[in-house]
């Protein structure tokens, strides 16, 4: 990808997102465990899913062009 210079995401970058994505989701499932109304909780996951959804693509992309980087040095 010529718009990402070599070395500019490594792995370690990648695993500190994963573990932001980790800690979110723990912190939303204690969210909707304290919540009493089962109608609350699924509003609340609803809201939540499409930033998990775009965290988790975004990570995806990342990986992806850490693997092209790595595949092309060699």
């Amino acid at each position: 990808m010529p718009g990402i210079p070599d070395g500019a995401i490594t792995t370690a970058d990648l695993y500190r997102k994963l573990e932001s994505i980790a800690d979110t989701v723990i912190r939303m499932e204690e969210r909707v465990r304290v919540l009493p109304d089962f109608e609350a909780r699924l509003r609340l996951l609803e809201r939540f899913r499409f930033t998990l959804l775009g965290a988790a693509a975004g990570v995806g992309a990342l990986s992806g062009v850490v693997s092209a980087l790595l595949t092309a040095r060699h």
